[in-house]
């Protein structure tokens, strides 16, 4: 389906409203667990959030467990696009360790407020945040070991560009661990205008 910049405009402005809401409120509006309990879930291990605060813990809304489809290596350079509240983000930072560097990535002015305070009681150095969407990933050509993303892609208007700009940040030989939802029924019986019914 092809979209108007109108209507591209308009599902960005639905998907910033939706996670809004969700970082003055977290776990509303979700058909799937969150929070700890999604955490538990989705089989993260105490020893993955050993360095992840409770508050990155409580806005988890991710729909999967990337770091189950391979390991983090210390030294090594991650990438977590559409890193929310950042507890995906930081369980990579306590793999990569000190010597590591991790950026995460988010269009959520506010969700990234809540991963920024996360990593202020985190204590961790070399974490940095973005604001930015998936399709302008702000970093440089074959500059990151390692991309995650956590349920985020499916909120992406554009996934060949975003898809494009993640081949092109991951150094040869780097690896793209993402964890999605996808549609269970055919595309007909999907809302026909994205732009009115997004999120309802």
């Amino acid at each position: 389906m092809s979209l108007s910049p109108d209507q591209k405009t308009a599902i960005h402005a639905a998907i910033s409203a939706r996670y809004a809401k969700v970082a003055a409120c977290p776990g509303r509006g979700f058909k799937y667990p969150t929070g700890a309990a999604g955490l538990a879930g989705l089989g993260y291990g105490p020893e993955l959030l050993t360095d992840v605060p409770g508050q990155a813990m409580e806005y988890f809304c991710g729909v999967g467990n990337p770091f189950s489809l391979g390991r983090i290596e210390p030294g090594q350079t991650v990438l977590d696009v559409g890193c929310g509240a950042g507890a995906d983000t930081l369980v990579a930072a306590g793999l990569a360790g000190e010597s590591g560097l991790v950026v995460g990535l988010d269009p959520s002015a506010d969700m990234l407020a809540r991963a920024r305070g996360a990593l202020s009681a985190a204590g961790r150095g070399r974490v940095f945040f973005l604001r930015a969407d998936a399709e302008d990933i702000p970093l440089a050509s074959s500059s990151v070991d390692v991309i995650l993303s956590n349920g985020a892609m499916n909120l992406v208007v554009d996934k060949d560009r975003a898809l494009a700009g993640m081949w092109r940040t991951l150094r040869p030989g780097g690896a793209l661990r993402l964890a999605d939802q996808t549609l269970i029924r055919e595309p007909s019986a999907c809302p026909r205008d994205p732009a009115e019914t997004w999120f309802r």
